[in-house]
């Protein structure tokens, strides 16, 4: 019995130092740190994104991502933070519940009206969030839009506005091909084709691209390449036919 109730207790010890981490932080944004290394959002509280900004009664523009952000660095000023939690959002970066001593983080960033109450993951914060709205500290004395919606916008605007893709297309100089992308526009899908031999290079600008290349029978290799800012697909065949497809979405 003493045994399994000694088994039980260091697992529970285990777990408890599994969910909390310490140490000096890197304030990354308004509720983003690292602590050795790991990313640690503020569990319940959603912040400015660093390059957004809001407006004073009178329309002039502050840097309210940032501004957010030397609030956390001034809260901390360079002490210990401890971070309670175990979970983890959809980037895979601990959520956790992080304090000075007695001094939760997360409700003061709040409270100063430099983060809203996440009501997504937690109810924890609403109280403060409507104390700082009442009082209108920090983004509440001036004209903001909520986090979560200037990044629903980002995202949208990013996907409605052309992007440049390339093309090259390589292999032995026998070697003969056809090739066919659909690219996705604003007024519709355009059909491209591609014959002839090789090298050839197309750029091409939309928002999306599907390609399908086929070679016959000649002997030799066909290489394409595809290229679309930091991404890269690569397909080859070096022998008999066959098809290459891909798409950048």
């Amino acid at each position: 019995m003493h045994r399994l109730l000694h088994a039980f207790m260091l697992i529970l010890i285990a777990t408890a130092a599994a969910a909390e981490i310490k140490g000096q932080p890197v304030v990354i944004s308004g509720d983003l740190i690292e602590i050795e290394g790991e990313q640690i959002r503020l569990y319940g509280i959603d912040a400015p994104e660093l390059e957004q900004t809001c407006k004073t009664r009178r329309g002039t523009p502050h840097a309210c991502g940032k501004i957010a952000r030397q609030v956390l660095r001034e809260l901390i000023a360079g002490q210990e933070v401890t971070c309670e939690g175990d979970k983890r959002d959809e980037d895979g970066r601990r959520l956790a519940v992080c304090s000075v001593g007695r001094f939760d983080l997360n409700k003061q960033m709040v409270l100063q009206g430099w983060a809203l109450a996440d009501r997504q993951q937690s109810q924890a914060y609403v109280r403060a969030e409507a104390a700082a709205q009442q009082l209108r500290e920090g983004l509440w004395k001036r004209t903001f839009v909520p986090p979560r919606a200037w990044r629903e916008a980002q995202r949208k605007q990013k996907k409605s506005s052309d992007r440049q893709f390339v093309i090259e297309i390589d292999g032995s100089v026998s070697v003969r091909f056809s090739g066919e992308c659909e690219l996705k526009t604003r007024s519709g899908t355009k059909t491209l084709t591609f014959d002839g031999r090789v090298p050839q290079t197309h750029t091409l600008a939309g928002l999306g691209l599907s390609c399908k290349f086929s070679k016959g029978q000649s002997k030799g290799m066909l290489a394409i390449v595809a290229k679309e800012g930091n991404a890269v697909i690569s397909r080859s065949m070096t022998s008999g036919s066959g098809v290459i497809a891909f798409s950048i979405q």
